[in-house]
């Protein structure tokens, strides 16, 4: 485990421990960005990169996190989840996200570090926003060695799927429809989480109504 467990790390450390935690500039880490202004506290799954000491994403417009980003936010923190469970939760049942503050930044329960970070840039880059965060300090609250479980890499690569589908083609959505449905298999077939297995069913659903409420939008048209 690390040695920095309970404690926060800062300055020169800060770049080294994102590395060591698996963030690098060839590879998206999937996390969930907590954001805060004012009484208002929102959370999304981010995917970032480590470049030249910064993280960063592509935040597409339309959303909320995109209007926080680009008209100015109090706190961020880059939050590294315990489970995938608290990625379905930040897409689909907002509700059942639990928030607390630690360390003076606001985070969500069940993570194992949170990245205390400052956006140091934001670029218009057509359908999405390019940012740019600093990251400030890293507080570690887990140090136990987790296995790798093929039910959260496929409910977390179902949730990109499923909110990318809003920005595609509808070729490339149907595309996506069909990833999913194999998702559905392959999680079914690895775990027998009730939880899991729900979570995924539900995401399929949500896709295929999408689908057909487009396919109706489009016959109208």
């Amino acid at each position: 485990g690390y040695s920095v467990l309970g404690g926060i790390v800062a300055g020169a450390q800060v770049i080294r421990l994102l590395r060591r935690m698996g963030f690098s500039k060839l590879s998206f880490s999937e996390t969930i960005l907590v954001v805060s202004r004012g009484s208002e506290v929102w959370a999304s799954p981010v995917g970032f990169l480590l470049v030249d000491g910064r993280l960063y994403a592509r935040i597409y417009k339309g959303g909320r996190l995109h209007g926080l980003l680009a008209s100015g936010v109090d706190s961020l923190t880059v939050c590294i989840p315990g489970t995938g469970l608290l990625f379905y939760y930040a897409v689909v049942h907002k509700e059942k996200l639990k928030y607390e503050e630690r360390e003076g930044r606001w985070a969500l329960r069940g993570c194992s570090a949170l990245v205390h970070c400052r956006l140091a840039e934001a670029r218009d880059a057509g359908p999405y926003l390019e940012v740019y965060l600093e990251p400030l300090d890293v507080l570690v609250l887990s140090a136990y060695p987790r296995v790798f479980r093929r039910a959260d890499y496929a409910l977390v690569e179902a949730l990109v799927y499923y909110t990318k589908m809003p920005h595609v083609s509808r070729e490339e959505a149907r595309g996506y429809y069909e990833a999913l449905k194999h998702l559905k298999k392959a999680i079914y077939r690895s775990t027998k989480s009730r939880a899991y297995r729900k979570a995924i069913s539900e995401i399929v659903e949500l896709a295929e109504k999408a689908l057909e409420k487009e396919a109706r939008r489009s016959g109208n048209a």
